[in-house]
């Protein structure tokens, strides 16, 4: 009895750490790209106070992600706050709201995340069946996002800077690697808006 036990739990653990392994292993497989453009009225402007802000509809990921690029941010002394904070997701808002708040808190840049989902279809299977006289392809269909990210000058309420940011070899986030992810998203971020000179 005692030994049936002790097998069991055995057992477990070895799940337990095949899944974190599985995990590991899936997460520094894949990598995250990020492609960006500086308008030219703020090339190289500096901005020290930025607000970072996720339309993400996953409260926890959307968390998750302002939490880490705030603490990214402020590891290269750039003060930044999560905009769940000041805009708390329990109200629609326009955008002179979000300029009005923005300025109220001294903050001179805005970094607004949002998922972009494309349905891809790929060429259809040899198979094709006959059902009621109605014909159907069987699609290979992938979901694939990207992040769709956009740096706002607070003071002119105009785009300063414009990225684009997409996983390669990744297929979905789960509670497993989506730290991994997100902290390789952010660093991604972080180093475009460095190279194009907004953040030292």
């Amino acid at each position: 009895m005692i030994t049936k036990i002790i097998n069991r739990r055995i057992g477990n653990y070895k799940n337990i750490i095949l899944i974190a392994l599985v995990s590991v292993l899936a997460t520094s497989c894949y990598t995250v790209t990020t492609s960006s453009y500086s308008d030219r009225e703020f090339k190289g402007k500096k901005y020290n106070k930025i607000c970072i802000y996720s339309y993400d509809k996953n409260l926890v990921y959307r968390s998750l992600l302002e939490k880490m690029m705030v603490e990214e941010l402020q590891l290269l002394n750039v003060e930044a706050i999560e905009g769940s904070e000041l805009f708390p997701p329990t109200k629609e808002r326009d955008e002179n709201e979000f300029q009005s708040e923005l300025l109220n808190n001294n903050t001179d840049g805005f970094l607004k995340f949002e998922v972009v989902y494309d349905n891809i279809n790929n060429y259809p299977e040899e198979s094709e069946f006959e059902l009621d006289n109605y014909y159907q392809n069987d699609f290979n269909s992938n979901l694939r996002y990207r992040f769709s990210v956009h740096l706002i000058d607070v003071k002119t309420n105009k785009i300063a800077w414009v990225g684009s940011s997409e996983p390669i070899n990744y297929y979905e986030i789960n509670q497993f690697n989506r730290d991994g992810f997100f902290w390789k998203f952010s660093r991604s971020v972080i180093e475009e808006l460095q190279e194009k000179g907004h953040i030292e």
